[in-house]
């Protein structure tokens, strides 16, 4: 499926090399030219799933059919793109695969939650004490633009413990939480008895306190609770508020959709990206499966299945897709023994992600794992690649640098300023 396109690829760096003088390019240089010959950017939005606790690659999307003492009692269904299976449990998804593209080489050497959710929702290793480092949500909140004056960039359905957030940027890029689908954005209307003068009033009053210690304490960090403040109040009176409500929906889509919080939690993600959200994160716990591996991943597959599929129609139906990259990751995957417990322990040494819609090439595969599961073992990819992927998808500038302190490292979105840096995967784009 690659071949052509990487023998492209292989010839433009050729004729670089050729061209420039060199006998050698930068791992950075090569980036930026087989980026600039891939396809522009297509996405305006990013919607995140990530299946909290580990999901099993070996029983979901990366089958071992051919090994029944890895695979176990789970069956492999023919999907919509031809020659590919994935287990029986996600029949519905089964339809969308010719969608989605696969990389079956995620590793790291995180094999505990808490250190591999943030090398995965930062690209880089936890550094207790020393930096938090931001989200890529928060990289596209300080990189990007707002598509909508009256929204925020970046929302989460689901809680922020344990989440790195904005890290050492600043407040206004941190995800404004959603604790829950149904509920919608809390306290984000005026109670009865505040008029719209009076509340005028008073903000003017609190403007004039604020000012003394404004002009005294004019940082970047005060500037932006501030910034934080206005955007706030604007959200208020916006008539978008009300993309946080999908209880407004029609019958019909709710059905679509039904009433797992995580499916409500798609549902919000779509509501939010069509009004102009560029970066929604919904979680779907559970995954941790050291118990009853087969019963536990069963269950979850019952509500990602449900999930995605409405997702996945609802943005199609609606031309969203084009414009949307949906994205299906995990902190790591699971190991191919399964043990007296019938549950399998963490494996960050091979796992899948998967990306479909903003022009992403459908029913791609990249790199693979042995054929235990145990381990990637072509095209390696690290969580830095999979975020360089997603950065490349929206546009960003991935080669601006931040200091978060004096004297520190600088860091862009792929990497620090010294040191190896992540290459977006522009192959599984069309």
């Amino acid at each position: 499926m690659f071949n052509n396109d990487i023998n492209r690829r292989q010839f433009i760096l050729r004729q670089a090399k050729t061209l420039l003088g060199v006998s050698t390019i930068s791992p950075l240089l090569s980036n930026q030219l087989l980026a600039n010959t891939a396809a522009k950017a297509k996405a305006q939005n990013v919607i995140h799933l990530f299946m909290d606790g580990g999901m099993s690659h070996i029983d979901t999307f990366d089958l071992k059919l051919d090994n029944k003492t890895v695979q176990g009692p789970v069956t492999g269904i023919k999907t919509s793109e031809t020659g590919l299976k994935i287990t029986d449990k996600l029949p519905r998804l089964a339809k969308h695969m010719n969608k989605f593209a696969q990389i079956r080489s995620m590793h790291h050497t995180q094999g505990n939650h808490e250190p591999a959710l943030y090398y995965m929702y930062t690209g880089f290793e936890h550094e207790p004490g020393v930096i938090v480092h931001p989200s890529l949500g928060a990289w596209v909140s300080k990189l990007g633009t707002k598509s909508n004056p009256n929204l925020p960039i970046y929302v989460r359905s689901g809680s922020l413990a344990g989440h790195p957030a904005n890290g050492f940027f600043e407040v206004q890029d941190a995800p404004l939480p959603i604790s829950s689908p149904t509920a919608g954005l809390q306290n984000s209307k005026h109670p009865e008895w505040m008029t719209k003068s009076k509340f005028q009033k008073n903000l003017s009053f609190a403007q004039k306190m604020d000012k003394e210690f404004l002009s005294n304490y004019n940082s970047k960090q005060v500037r932006a609770y501030s910034d934080l403040y206005k955007d706030a109040i604007a959200m208020m009176s916006s008539k978008d508020l009300e993309a946080f409500d999908i209880n407004k929906e029609p019958e019909k889509i709710k059905k679509l959709y039904g009433d797992e919080t995580f499916s409500q939690g798609c549902l919000l993600a779509r509501k939010l990206v069509e009004k102009g959200v560029r970066f929604v994160e919904v979680d779907l716990g559970g995954w941790d499966s050291h118990t009853d591996n087969h019963k536990q991943v069963t269950a979850r597959c019952k509500i990602l299945d449900e999930g995605l599929n409405a997702l996945m129609t609802d943005l199609e139906n609606r031309g969203l897709l084009e414009t949307t990259l949906v994205v299906i990751s995990t902190e790591f995957g699971r190991s191919p023994n399964i043990d007296e417990y019938a549950g399998r322990g963490h494996n960050p040494l091979g796992f899948t992600t998967l990306m479909a819609g903003a022009g992403i090439n459908g029913g791609a595969i990249y790199g693979k794992t042995d054929n235990t599961g145990r381990e990637a073992v072509d095209k390696h990819t690290s969580s830095l690649d999979f975020n360089a992927t997603i950065a490349w998808a929206l546009g960003l500038d991935m080669n601006k640098l931040f200091l978060p302190f004096a004297g520190g490292q600088k860091f862009s979105v792929i990497g620090k300023d010294t040191g190896t840096k992540g290459r977006p995967i522009t192959e599984i784009f069309s």
